[in-house]
């Protein structure tokens, strides 16, 4: 594995415990990716309009799949994209739905919230297994835009803690969530809120 590090204008996602480039994610996805039948879809708009809540991203340092140097995104100095579609292992043939909000809690947490709104089969597999109490998680998905190199006698403080370099800390451009069974930040959550359809 090269060790180089991060850079500016790499696109990764957090997932499988690792910080790794969308285009080693891509191998995931097409595995992932299933036929979407008549069926499956009629299935799945009954859970359309069910709500849920996820906590993104906890703040924490990520081991890098690019080096062994862990990386941080900085909140603070992060935005968030306009469209903000929520997938299944970062697929987007695996469409949940979208964020309608995004809350950057004190430069912390990183919280959406989110609505089933694609008539999907990772939708309804999403939905039944978070209503037997399946413990999803979250990874998100994005572009870099900044990186700062944290040395080995330096240290750094981001999101509300204090990280002892070797560590590269990143400002990101959040393009997406992905809602999978493995993350690389084991800290997040989803919670369903309400079971029901809205109408």
């Amino acid at each position: 594995m090269e060790s180089r590090g991060i850079q500016t204008g790499d696109k990764f996602c957090l997932m499988g415990g690792t910080a790794m480039p969308i285009t080693a994610a891509e191998v995931v996805q097409a595995a992932a990716a299933r036929p979407v039948t008549l069926s499956s879809v009629m299935e799945a708009s009954e859970v359309m309009g069910q709500r849920y809540q996820i906590l993104a991203y906890t703040g924490k340092a990520i081991a890098q799949w690019w080096s062994r140097v862990p990386l941080v995104i900085d909140l603070s100095a992060s935005t968030i994209s306009k469209v903000f579609p929520i997938l299944q292992h970062h697929s987007s043939m695996l469409i949940i739905g979208h964020a309608e909000s995004a809350v950057n809690e004190e430069n912390r947490l990183l919280k959406l919230n989110g609505i089933v709104s694609v008539p999907s089969a990772a939708s309804l597999e999403f939905v039944l297994a978070a209503r037997a109490k399946f413990p999803w998680r979250a990874s998100v998905g994005a572009n870099t835009f900044a990186v700062k190199n944290i040395g080995a006698n330096e240290s750094v403080t981001v999101n509300g803690r204090t990280f002892k370099g070797p560590v590269d800390v990143v400002s990101v451009n959040f393009t997406e969530t992905s809602i999978l069974p493995l993350p690389a930040d084991d800290e997040t959550s989803v919670s369903l809120v309400g079971t029901r359809k809205e109408t």
